[in-house]
C-alpha cells in the first residue's frame, strides 16, 4: 500500500508507523514480517510504502482497514499527506512572436511558397495545399508499388 507524505515530514516516524499499525492488526501473519520502505519521490509528495501479508480471504477487508489506520496514526503523528502543488513562474510577459521572423526564417530554410517568394494581397507569404500522398493512378508505368502484392 502506498501513502503519499509531504517532503517535511520525518521519513523515518512515517515507516516506523506503518510497521507499527501493520504488527497491530492481527490478520497481517508474521512470517512474512510487515515491510516499509520509501519508494519514490514524486513532484509533490514522497512515497512510503506498506506491504503486509494476509489470509487472501479478508485481504479487501485488511487493506481498507489498515489505510484508515495508517491515516489515523499519521495524522495523530504530525505527518501530513500533501497534495499535488504546482508553482506557475512569469518571466516576461508574453507577447506573440513577430511574423516578418518567421517569414523570414521559412525562406532561409526553404519552407513552402515563403522560400519562392510568392505573396498574398496581405504581404504575408501564400499558403499552398497540402501535398498528396502518391498512389497507384499518379506513378508512371515503369514504378513499383512499396505496398507487398497479396
Amino acid at each position: 500500500m502506498d501513502f503519499r507524505i509531504d517532503y517535511e515530514d520525518d521519513l523515518d516516524l512515517a515507516l516506523a508507523l506503518l510497521i507499527e499499525c501493520a504488527k497491530k492488526d492481527p490478520r497481517i501473519v508474521a512470517d512474512p514480517a510487515p515491510w516499509a520502505k520509501v519508494t519514490a519521490l514524486n513532484d509533490s509528495t514522497v512515497t512510503v510504502t506498506l506491504r503486509a501479508w494476509t489470509n487472501p480471504d479478508g485481504y479487501i477487508d485488511t487493506r481498507f482497514d489498515l489505510i484508515k489506520v495508517v491515516k489515523e496514526a499519521f495524522q495523530g503523528a504530525g505527518l501530513t499527506f500533501a497534495f499535488p502543488q504546482q508553482v506557475a513562474v512569469e518571466t516576461r510577459p508574453w507577447s506573440a512572436p513577430p511574423k516578418d521572423r518567421q517569414t523570414a526564417a521559412k525562406r532561409s530554410i526553404a519552407i513552402g511558397p515563403a522560400a519562392q517568394g510568392v505573396q498574398s494581397k496581405d504581404g504575408e507569404a501564400a499558403r499552398s495545399t497540402p501535398a498528396r500522398p502518391v498512389n497507384a493512378a499518379s506513378r508512371g508505368a515503369g514504378q513499383r508499388s512499396s505496398r507487398p502484392r497479396r
